[in-house]
């Protein structure tokens, strides 16, 4: 006899049977042939009843005649609570017309208990018929489902013939396309086509989906009305279980009003753009970051040539000092939606142009800026000022120049971070987008680099006492900070992987400064052949504190710079930005707070620089290994 606990995991058997023997020996017959089951005994109808509401059973196995009850009343509790449990009748003698009604209402099967055998193959049989009924009820439940979500679905759906005729459409479909469904299945669906969409167009299309791969694009298709309208459609063929394409389903998209709307925005900045070139200064359209995205003005106009400055950042283009000027002028235009007018200079072979620029914002994230050319007026006034200042002016700039550096900066710096406080009290819904907690980032990072100024222009380097034990994490995370923007745009990943507990002896603006110079080399010097990253680590290594500052990037070949590497006016790959200033004074600063430093690199490898500094007992539980 077959092992059926092959077949099925442990059942739950519940039997109706009052005679004590044969409950036993229809167990036994069970059990004999390999079983996995749990038996429920009653041989009642209150019983029957209370045991079929209180649990989920896989069959039921009835006698025929019980006192006052009998299979075909027990048959009819089942159809009412537990419709889908097979039932089997287990009679000592069954009348063959009774036996046939039975099966007629719901009965899966009947044993006779002279040949008891028979039970197990019964049971076996009822329980694969369950199954099977069951996988059966789930697919077609699977597949109204689907039929109901293509149905209801917003979005047009078209399935054709391998030919390309139409077999199906949704609701949708003919309500988008004015069609009825007698009119649109077994047709083609050219009779949406426009006519404004050429053969190669459709013949692309086809060979795509013809070779077995999705088709994504647009139509223009007209409607039964002869209106015009824009589809998104995606195209995609149906296999057979051979990998025969059978059908193709098309699931398309209304765009028409994105269409309109995107037209009607094309049509007004024409139209706004032929006023604007009634301004005989140049004007240039920026975007919230301060990037150039276009520009209206005769080239001759120009102080830069457009592909100089076109689709880059003030900060490519213009000198440090101005795009600070330029950037903090663009968030004031942002903030207050005013006309903002300032001067500003730049400088062309050698001499000096002065301009008047006037900023407003345009629309929710453009910056419409006019540059007004004032060298000659500036120049004149010059002269005029010239005449009646001579030496005293230079020398009062020079007795004052520790005051600007130690008072007005910082005080525009304080001005800076007052406007954003204020700004954050009236308006802190702003300071959730992530350019502007840049900006404020930016701002506190500038008030402590002219404290740290301060500081270094009065520390006395020689006397331990004044140095400061910083945090060496936080420390770094604040130089990483101000690079956070530049790293974002030229995709290089910053990892800050310094115990958070770690502590360091050493004077803050040059530790910031070393950390800036060094990650800032890292984004610069890139590789644009793989997923750039800049990681700074530390450890103890050698009786000090070393600093690790690892990048992927184009590496330096040091079999020919080794020996210049930290050389003043020495750059090793060409960049816009390399000047040749920023090793000599890493270098420079790293001696000065009695550290060293040694680098390892390869070419297109990337490089490691490590920077070795006094190492601290205070230190000593806090760094990483």
């Amino acid at each position: 006899m077959a092992d059926y606990k092959e077949t099925f995991s442990q059942i739950d058997i519940l039997i109706l049977e009052d005679s004590k023997r044969d409950f036993e020996l229809i167990k036994e017959q069970l059990f004999v042939a390999g079983f996995d089951m749990h038996i429920s005994h009653v041989d009642n109808k209150p019983d029957f009843t209370e045991a079929l509401q209180s649990k989920n059973f896989d069959i039921i196995i009835s006698d025929f005649k019980l006192p006052g009850f009998d299979a075909f009343g027990a048959l009819e509790l089942c159809n009412k609570i537990c419709p889908d449990t097979p039932f089997i009748c287990v009679s000592g003698s069954i009348g063959e017309e009774k036996a046939i009604e039975l099966l007629k209402i719901g009965a899966v099967d009947y044993v006779l208990k002279d040949r008891p055998e028979r039970l197990p193959f019964a049971l076996e049989r009822a329980l694969n018929e369950a199954r099977e009924k069951q996988t059966r009820k789930m697919a077609e439940e699977k597949i109204k489902i689907l039929s109901q979500a293509i149905e209801q679905s917003p979005v047009s759906v078209m399935i054709t013939s391998s030919q390309g005729d139409i077999e199906y459409v949704n609701p949708k479909f003919l309500d988008v396309t004015g069609y009825t469904l007698e009119e649109t299945i077994q047709k083609n669906p050219r009779i949406l086509k426009s006519g404004n969409q050429d053969a190669i167009f459709y013949n692309n299309l086809w060979v795509t989906i013809t070779s077995g791969n999705t088709w994504r694009g647009e139509f223009l298709n007209k409607k039964k009305n002869g209106e015009f309208f824009w589809e998104s459609a995606t195209i995609s063929p149906v296999k057979n279980e051979n990998g025969e394409i059978k059908h193709y389903l098309a699931v398309k998209e209304d765009i028409t009003d994105q269409k309109l709307a995107l037209q009607k925005l094309v049509d007004s900045e024409k139209y706004y753009r032929s006023i604007l070139k009634t301004i005989p200064d140049p004007l240039f359209i920026l975007d919230n970051y301060g990037c150039v995205i276009d520009y209206i003005a005769d080239k001759k106009d120009l102080f830069y040539a457009p592909e100089v400055f076109i689709g880059k950042k003030l900060s490519d283009t213009l000198p440090e000092i101005e795009t600070k000027h330029y950037e903090k002028v663009i968030q004031q235009a942002v903030e207050t939606g005013e006309l903002i007018e300032f001067p500003y200079s730049l400088s062309k072979k050698g001499k000096k142009y002065h301009f008047i620029g006037r900023l407003f914002a345009f629309g929710s994230d453009k910056i419409i800026a006019i540059s007004t050319d004032i060298t000659e007026r500036v120049n004149n006034h010059l002269k005029i000022e010239s005449l009646l200042e001579e030496t005293n002016e230079q020398n009062a700039r020079l007795r004052n120049f520790t005051q600007i550096v130690s008072h007005n900066l910082r005080s525009h710096t304080s001005n800076m971070l007052g406007v954003l406080k204020i700004l954050e009290l009236k308006r802190p819904q702003l300071f959730k987008d992530e350019t502007i907690g840049m900006i404020h980032s930016a701002a506190n990072s500038l008030n402590q680099t002219m404290a740290h100024l301060n500081e270094v222009l009065n520390i006395n380097l020689t006397n331990q006492d004044k140095w400061t034990i910083l945090n060496l994490k936080t420390t770094i995370d604040v130089a990483l900070s101000s690079l956070k923007l530049l790293a974002q745009q030229e995709r290089v990943e910053l990892i800050n992987e310094i115990d958070e507990n770690a502590q360091l002896k050493s004077v803050p603006a040059y530790l910031e400064s070393i950390a800036l110079n060094l990650v800032s080399n890292g984004i610069r010097f890139r590789s644009r052949d793989r997923k750039s990253f800049v990681r700074i680590s530390s450890e103890i290594s050698r009786g000090y504190t070393m600093l690790k500052f690892e990048d992927n990037g184009l590496g330096i070949d040091l079999d020919r710079h080794k020996g210049k590497l930290f050389g003043m006016y020495k750059a090793f790959h060409s960049h816009k930005d390399s000047k040749g200033l920023g090793l000599f004074l890493t270098k420079t600063q790293v001696e000065a707070i009695r550290g060293k430093i040694e680098v390892e690199s390869q070419i297109d490898k990337g490089t490691v620089f490590k920077i070795f500094l006094p190492y601290h007992e205070e230190n000593q539980k806090t760094l990483s290994y």
